[in-house]
């Protein structure tokens, strides 16, 4: 997906950084206030996929104690 504008319910604008899981269910979907800090989070978010530190939801520690 990427970066895209938006406006909240009271009419301000922000931005709207959009990714999918890489291998699973789910979408990251976080606000920023400004473009710079959009970007800021997207390759930030995109550099923890490529090294590997990205956490799928359900796939972590917690979620296989109970099995």
């Amino acid at each position: 997906m990427g970066i895209y504008k938006v406006k909240d319910r009271r009419g301000r604008r922000r931005y709207v950084v959009s990714k999918y899981w890489p291998n699973g269910p789910g979408r990251l979907r976080m606000y920023a206030p400004n473009y710079r800090s959009a970007q800021a989070l997207q390759t930030r978010v995109e550099s923890s996929i490529l090294d590997g530190t990205w956490n799928t939801p359900g796939a972590g520690p917690s979620a296989q104690q109970g099995k």
